[in-house]
């Protein structure tokens, strides 16, 4: 599991709800929060939640200074962009970071309201890998 480390920032994508009282709200939805402290995210109300021993945070947050993938991303050694890189080439794996990129874009405003931004962030991520791969090769 990727670590929250003390000044890391994250991104929320879907509203958060205090676990004891569902009509309050702890993180809004495209509201930006940064960690005080290892393994915690601070709310709006300055509370640090210690998000350390619970993988379900990654459905809420994308790191904004890094990457956060959820636990099926992590089944295997070798990330599926560089298996397809080695199979098909490199501008095999630029383009599909293209259609990727369009993909998410495409459909972005389609989500339910708290999700729109998780696509935008996705296909940010998609053109990021692309700009990687551009570098890589020159």
């Amino acid at each position: 599991m990727e670590e929250i480390r003390r000044g890391d920032r994250f991104k929320c994508i879907r509203n958060v709800v205090d676990a004891y009282s569902p009509n309050i709200v702890r993180y809004y939805a495209g509201s930006e929060y940064t960690s005080d402290k290892d393994g915690y995210i601070t709310d709006l109300s300055g509370q640090a939640n210690d998000w350390s021993e619970d993988e379900e945070w990654k459905q809420f947050f994308v790191k904004v200074n890094g990457s956060i993938k959820p636990a099926h991303y992590n089944n295997s050694s070798v990330s599926c962009i560089d298996a397809m890189e080695a199979a098909w080439g490199t501008e095999v794996a630029k383009n599909f970071c293209i259609g990727s990129a369009f993909k998410y874009l495409w459909r972005h405003d389609k989500k339910y309201p708290d999700n729109k931004k998780e696509d935008l962030m996705k296909a940010k991520e998609s053109l990021e890998i692309w700009l990687k791969l551009d570098k890589d090769e020159a």
